[in-house]
């Protein structure tokens, strides 16, 4: 991944400290495992940089609501814009939109691909 944001950035998106797979290796060649509470909804939130992976798993009130793993991520922003704060994952593929995922003000999730 070319560009994974700052580990305090991340932290305050998730508003959790992450479970390291490996303490001894720097975040961006590690395993990093988000799990976050947003009233009904609980995120967990995997980054492997190092793979250009993302896992998600999305439960509402303990039941999947959706589950997705992304692979080829080269570039990973945060964006904050008042109350609504964005984590955005671009990919190799020109024909794979951007993977977007909302926490505030409330859980969402938004992905696509195009045919050319």
């Amino acid at each position: 991944m070319s560009y994974l944001p700052e580990s305090h950035e991340l932290i305050g998106f998730f508003e959790v400290e992450p479970h390291v797979l490996d303490a001894n290796v720097p975040w961006a060649y590690n395993t990093l495992t988000f799990r976050t509470v947003r009233g009904r909804d609980e995120i967990t939130c995997v980054l492997i940089p190092g793979y250009e992976e993302l896992k998600l798993e999305w439960q509402r009130d303990g039941s999947i609501t959706a589950r997705i793993h992304l692979v080829d991520i080269i570039t990973m922003n945060l964006t904050v814009k008042g109350q609504e704060e964005v984590l955005t994952a671009g990919f190799r593929s020109s024909h794979v939109h951007d993977f977007k995922l909302w926490l505030k003000p409330n859980v969402a999730i938004e992905w696509g691909n195009s045919r050319y």
